[in-house]
């Protein structure tokens, strides 16, 4: 019976959780700051026995309305402060104390024991993922507190599974080969085509010049020809993972053990496994010799990756196949694009390489981009330059009419695009500064990838965006959206579409046609004084959304 009770309180504490992960509290101690851990809310009993009112959530990761800051004096355990989050207009996140302890004197947890208790010590990104040498816990018996160390790793270059893997049997460096390898995970090129952020330029050049190298690292698996490869983070290093072909090889035996490999050309795209074998209990899969290298903030790699491209052959003319490049304007997911490749127009074959790419400023935009290869022959290629970041939607359509992007785009200097030379149709529509506006040869994709931007860029704030938009309903009038369902979002979109009755009558029709039922956004509320009401056109919108959303399951 005692069972069947603990099992059912478990799962009633499982339907409180929340799914969010909860911000945790934090300790400071030591001269340190820690995250308290273990899903322990100390300050929880202080609420309860004081009478004292929660403050209210803010946020689904913060349901408990609060993050308390404990400290440690004299052995005993206080809170010191409390406080939640608030964002500012450009959503990042900052500390707002909270007016709830009396007179803004600490706290004397007197009420609270636990034991074992997880610490976690706070430390910037990306430091934070790097293994502690010392794992500690904190012990409090009736406001009575310690900090007691639970596990302590001495050899603070391995990694616990490489302590683990071994079971006792000591690493023993004269009989293993450091001469031979290097851990070449922190060096290989990521899934974007990035540098790891624990690298030099220096062991990137080194590795270059050398025709194959060998490394170490746990073999995660092999799904078809690609094999993933670990090395578990230490005291001072990040854990890394990367993916490299199997070659000829089949590697599947290896599949959970720590492993040398030798990998052919492994800072490129020709990257693959030549050799491997299995360590033995002696060897290790870190390399002691090499020091560690501490990893870099965000700004400063955007500045690597820019020092580390130039070591590989630049994307020119010389690089398109015999038939040459091709290069075309796109207007998809709301967006004007250029896909530049050297494969053959028609084909469907994956590039090696895909490059992102984005237009700064007007005028005229040279494309000088790195290939991650020795050479560069025989390979394929797509760069997409995008002549807006994503979902910018900075709601001045102005900017996009007008063309305030560059109208000459360049390859490695040479003339590859020509705004005034362009035959889009989508473009010429947005751009066109003369009425009325024609949608003339226009197929049913291109009329509705025009709307999409023109909604997406909110063109409908400003006269001549009205136009285009009732220019191109017009024409969207006559497409059957269920034969595109990828642009059924814009039935839904259209409510607040500042167009004529007769073409929000249009999209009414059509959203309810697509849904296969009447939907809050009909003829009936476009008539009404709710339509005029921002809020309740809001609440009809977002209801609408979701009936067109769950309509999709039934497609």
């Amino acid at each position: 019976m005692k069972r069947v009770f603990s099992a059912l309180l478990l799962c009633f504490m499982a339907l409180k959780m929340p799914a969010t992960q909860q911000i945790p509290d934090r300790l400071i101690a030591n001269g340190k700051t820690y995250q308290i851990g273990s899903y322990t809310y100390i300050m929880e009993g202080y609420f309860e026995t004081k009478g004292i009112p929660r403050p209210p959530w803010n946020s689904t990761a913060l349901y408990r309305g609060y993050v308390a800051e404990m400290e440690i004096s004299d052995g005993k355990l206080f809170c010191k402060r409390f406080f939640n989050y608030e964002y500012d207009e450009n959503y990042k996140r900052h500390e707002k104390d909270l007016d709830i302890l009396k007179d803004g004197k600490p706290v004397f947890c007197e009420w609270f024991s636990g034991k074992g208790i997880r610490l976690e010590e706070v430390r910037e990104f990306p430091y934070r993922y790097m293994l502690e040498e010392n794992s500690c816990v904190l012990d409090v018996k009736n406001g009575a507190a310690e900090i007691r160390l639970a596990r302590h790793i001495p050899e603070k270059r391995f990694s616990i599974e490489d302590l683990d893997r071994r079971r006792g049997v000591e690493y023993d460096p004269q009989k293993d080969n450091l001469d031979s390898w290097m851990e070449l995970q922190h060096t290989m090129l990521g899934d974007y085509k990035r540098f790891s952020h624990s690298t030099t330029l220096d062991i990137i050049k080194k590795v270059l010049g050398m025709e194959s190298v060998k490394t170490r690292g746990i073999h995660q698996g092999q799904h078809r020809s690609i094999v993933s490869l670990y090395l578990p983070a230490t005291r001072s290093s990040m854990a890394e993972q990367r993916s490299v072909k199997a070659g000829a090889l089949d590697t599947q035996k290896y599949a959970g053990k720590a492993v040398e490999m030798e990998i052919k050309n492994p800072l490129t795209i020709d990257a693959e496994i030549v050799g491997i074998r299995e360590l033995e209990k002696t060897e290790s899969i870190h390399n002691m010799r090499d020091e560690g290298v501490l990893p870099r903030d965000y700004k400063e790699q955007d500045a690597f990756d820019a020092e580390a491209e130039k070591l590989y052959p630049i994307i020119g003319a010389e690089s398109a196949t015999p038939e040459g490049l091709n290069v075309e304007l796109n207007a998809e997911n709301r967006e004007f694009k250029l896909k530049i490749s050297n494969i053959k127009k028609g084909e469907t074959a994956k590039p090696d390489y895909i490059k992102y790419v984005y237009f700064d400023g007007n005028g005229e935009f040279n494309i000088a981009e790195h290939f991650p290869a020795k050479n560069i022959k025989g390979h394929t290629f797509l760069l997409e330059a995008k002549f807006k970041p994503v979902r910018l939607n900075d709601g001045d359509f102005s900017k996009l009419e007008n063309w305030e992007y560059p109208k000459k785009a360049y390859l490695a200097g040479k003339l590859i695009w020509d705004f005034d030379k362009e035959n889009s149709k989508t473009l010429k529509f947005i751009t066109d500064k003369s009425a009325p506006f024609s949608t003339d040869g226009m197929s049913d994709i291109e009329a509705l990838e025009t709307l999409a931007i023109l909604a997406e860029e909110k063109a409908y704030e400003t006269d001549s965006g009205r136009n285009k938009m009732e220019a191109i309903s017009a024409r969207v009038a006559g497409i059957d959206f269920k034969l595109h369902q990828k642009f059924a979002y814009l039935l839904s979109w259209a409510i607040n579409f500042k167009i004529g009755k007769k073409h929000l009558y249009m999209y009414a029709d059509k959203l309810a046609d697509f849904c296969g039922k009447e939907v809050p956004f009909n003829r009936e509320f476009i008539d009404s004084e709710d339509f005029n009401d921002e809020a309740k056109r809001k609440e009809a919108s977002g209801k609408s959304y979701r009936i067109l959303c769950d309509s999709y399951k039934h497609k």
